[in-house]
């Protein structure tokens, strides 16, 4: 911080943000108790090993829980079993995501204008 002059003062500016003890709306379809602010949604990411995936039948609906069995929209309660390898499907989903943009950090793309998406 000391390389960064006035790096101390952002961060505090940032974290008394009024935005990371709001409470956070989410859809009506999901039955569970929503987190109530960004510190509960934070350690929830870092505690949890829940994976997801957005229905194709509705993209713009409720992201689905696939480590529950069938189509499950509950929202992450499988935490992370620290009392075995922490690897594959047993790491958190911040790390998961960490590891995704670490992998992605390097790739090169470009947008294409006459691309298409395949089924």
């Amino acid at each position: 911080m000391a390389d960064r002059p006035g790096l101390g003062a952002a961060l505090t500016k940032g974290l008394a943000s009024n935005v990371l003890v709001s409470s956070v709306p989410q859809s009506s379809k999901i039955s569970d108790p929503t987190a109530q602010y960004f510190g509960e949604t934070l350690s929830v990411f870092v505690l949890m090993r829940d994976q997801h995936r957005y229905d194709p039948a509705d993209i713009n609906g409720v992201a689905l829980n696939l480590t529950d069995t069938g189509k499950s929209q509950a929202n992450r309660h499988h935490p992370v079993d620290h009392n075995a390898s922490i690897t594959g499907e047993n790491r958190s989903m911040l790390e998961r995501s960490l590891q995704l943009i670490h992998d992605a950090a390097s790739v090169k793309a470009r947008n294409n204008p006459e691309a298409k998406l395949r089924p």
